[in-house]
């Protein structure tokens, strides 16, 4: 089944994302054998093991596989094709893909040439891949599901402009006045922002689509990006308390999401269980939980 608005003639080579998509498992394998290898990960957020591992989960498995989907998806949903897609792809590919390990590397051993090669070749890749992203979004058909991937994009950018500074200051260039509240806008940006809003809007097509649900309501989608667009901002840029409703809201948009998404697989015309469905499903509740359980810190 094909949606209607799909430009599948915009498609990318398969090239392009699958490159993405065979790199991603080889992080998660690094990560699994370095969590057996250091057990004391698990001691506190802030050992060099946990920053190590964490940075190869969301840097190597996720964002590899984050911008694979963006690569194949934003021309289909949007009509306008990446510029240059395969030197684009090249060139931020071979960058997540050397500078991910020296990141990781250079955060466990606290080694200033890793971080520094690591943190440049990732923010070059990163850098190139928004700046073709951003042409293509210029150009793209105005949807719920484009509007969801602009702020994905931005909030991607935010997230590397306060990962690069956290990493000139671990190399020793500068110290910010309060690095604790860099490293939870970097948290926030990244797993709320730009992963967050990216599945959101990958959802509204991909759910439909692909296991034959109703869609998602109109009223519901542009709220969920608006409201993400107006939470994130509050929860790390503005003094309490505007910054735990902030919190809250980031955390209510992504709650309705995974709600709605189960209420939706639960209407489906097609009733024979597939493993997809099953993932889906699976990470829906695990999201609820891990929101839940962000919303008893605050």
């Amino acid at each position: 089944m094909i949606g209607p608005g799909l430009s599948l003639e915009q498609a990318p080579p398969f090239s392009v994302p699958l490159r993405f998509f065979l790199s991603a498992p080889l992080f998660l394998i690094a990560a699994g054998l370095g969590a057996a290898l250091s057990p004391d990960w698990t001691a506190t957020p802030l050992a060099t093991s946990t920053l190590a591992l964490t940075h190869l989960v969301t840097l190597g498995f996720l964002g590899m596989a984050m911008l694979g989907a963006m690569s194949q998806m934003l021309p289909v949903v949007s009509g306008a094709p990446l510029p240059n897609a395969r030197l684009v792809a090249w060139v931020s590919h071979l960058g997540l893909l050397l500078g991910t390990p020296c990141l990781a590397l250079g955060l466990y051993g606290g080694e200033a040439v890793l971080l520094m090669a690591g943190s440049s070749l990732i923010g070059l890749s990163l850098l190139v891949f928004l700046g073709a992203v951003g042409l293509a979004l210029m150009r793209a058909q105005v949807s719920d599901t484009t509007q969801a991937m602009r702020l994905a994009a931005f909030t991607l950018g935010v997230t590397l402009f306060l990962g690069l500074g956290m990493a000139s200051w671990l190399i020793g260039q500068w110290a910010p006045a309060a690095p604790q509240d860099w490293l939870a806008s970097h948290v926030l940006w990244g797993l709320g922002g730009w992963i967050g809003v990216l599945v959101m809007g990958s959802a509204w097509q991909v759910v439909p689509m692909l296991q034959l649900t109703p869609p998602y309501p109109p009223r519901l989608t542009r709220w969920l990006w608006r409201a993400m667009l107006v939470g994130l901002p509050l929860a790390t840029l503005t003094p309490t308390p505007w910054r735990e409703v902030g919190q809250v809201m980031v955390a209510l948009v992504l709650i309705a999401f995974a709600v709605t998404t189960l209420r939706l697989q639960s209407q489906r015309k097609r009733k024979v269980e597939d493993v997809p469905l099953d993932f889906w499903r699976v990470g829906m509740v695990c999201l609820i939980a891990a929101v839940l359980l962000a919303m008893a810190q605050i």
